[in-house]
């Protein structure tokens, strides 16, 4: 039996909007079915296997002034140290409560390596978004100095890693290449998904043929304007078409500085008429997107970079056509023409046009949908990610052994 601990960006997953919750805790359940124990930390809690949390309070060394000071600093600095070190301190807390094996956490800040250097536990680092692989104007309100320092802490923790693992091999071999990673242990092991039972998919027959779903943040990493332009060229050929947008607005900066919503930067080269087809929502439950999914004739994907997008995966486990942009590693999950279609990045014209195509060709979209379907429930499935997995965690403690 393998303990392992995962440090997630928020617990419990009910209701939460974020790929790593999703994927920690799919992978949760499968380790739990076969036996092992699993804890996951988060903001000061241990959430233990059997249900119970423990909190993880770590007294302060400093005083008032000194806390006030400090918090002043880490917010100037982009990777966070001091929430690292009190992170790394949470950690060897748990560590006494629980025996750990092995503990396994994004590489966000690089806070995984400062934890690797407090405790004499293997760290997995596993790659859920470098900030060296964002495209030039992501995360536009986060100053340019933040980014800096959270790209070399990020690098300098992978080039430290015990073992380093992604969901694609594109974000695999990019990393390797731009860090010069000699890790001696390093594996593509995607994320895993739960397919939906046969009598929850999509049915051409209940759906509404001209509805376009996408669910994601509104801002340019998820290329909100791609799709948007390329709805306002749809509708000169498909005047009743409707987009349904799900997700936050990120927002976005001005060149004199002020802060905008992204929708408001669309919206000033958008047509009225075609704003007027496109609903809006924010943050919705799980089951809400569902419903929409099941209502939408497409998903959309229209990113210009993504690393194991659960928008996409998640509409292929529930059966829905599905389109998205060709973002580095997009082969790896979408086959185009069999279990989706992939168009080029920053093309409306292309996607509008595929769009069109596929509303001429339900039949083509409905067996597509199928096709998805069926492969989220093999190469996908939490047994069979699960499993590879828990093969790789072996491998490390085993090497581990041997030092």
């Amino acid at each position: 039996m393998v303990h392992i601990t995962y440090y997630s960006p928020a617990w419990p997953p009910a209701g939460v909007a974020n790929g790593i919750v999703t994927y920690v805790s799919v992978i949760r359940d499968y380790l739990l079915r076969q036996g092992h124990q699993v804890s996951v930390l988060t903001d000061g809690m241990l959430h233990l296997s059997d249900g119970t949390t423990r909190p993880l309070h770590v007294p302060s060394r400093h005083g008032p002034f000194a806390t006030r000071l400090i918090s002043r600093l880490d917010r100037r600095l982009g990777h966070h140290p001091f929430i690292a070190r009190r992170l790394a301190a949470e950690m060897r807390h748990a560590s006494k409560l629980v025996a750990t094996d092995l503990i396994e956490m994004e590489e966000s800040f690089g806070w995984s390596g400062r934890i690797q250097r407090s405790l004499d536990v293997p760290i997995i680092t596993r790659l859920h978004g470098p900030q060296c692989l964002k495209p030039k104007g992501a995360d536009a309100l986060i100053p340019a100095h933040h980014k800096v320092h959270r790209e070399r802490a990020e690098g300098r923790a992978i080039q430290r890693a015990t073992a380093l693992t992604a969901p694609t091999a594109a974000v695999l071999g990019a990393i390797r290449t731009r860090y010069r990673c000699t890790c001696p242990q390093m594996r593509t092991i995607p994320n895993p998904v739960i397919a939906a039972d046969r009598d929850a998919l999509w049915d051409i027959r209940r759906c509404e043929p001209e509805t376009i779903l996408c669910v994601g943040r509104i801002d340019l990493v998820k290329g909100a304007d791609t799709l948007v332009a390329a709805f306002a060229q749809l509708l000169a050929i498909r005047p009743t078409a409707q987009l349904i947008l799900v997700g936050p607005d990120s927002g976005a900066q001005r060149a004199d500085g002020s802060v905008v919503r992204y929708l408001d930067l669309i919206r000033e080269r958008t047509s009225p008429q075609a704003m007027a087809r496109i609903t809006v929502h924010g943050l919705l439950t799980p089951a809400a997107i569902h419903a929409l999914r099941r209502r939408a004739f497409v998903t959309v994907v229209a990113s210009r970079w993504e690393n194991f997008p659960y928008a996409a995966v998640e509409a292929m486990a529930a059966g829905c056509p599905l389109i998205s942009t060709r973002w580095p590693g997009a082969d790896e999950i979408i086959e185009d023409g069999f279990t989706g279609w992939l168009t080029p990045i920053d093309d409306p014209a292309a996607m509008a046009a595929r769009i069109a195509w596929l509303f001429d060709h339900p039949d083509a979209a409905a067996q597509t949908g199928l096709n998805a379907w069926r492969q989220c429930r093999t190469t996908f499935s939490a047994d069979a990610i699960g499993a590879r997995m828990l093969d790789f965690y072996r491998d490390v403690l085993a090497a581990r052994r041997q030092r």
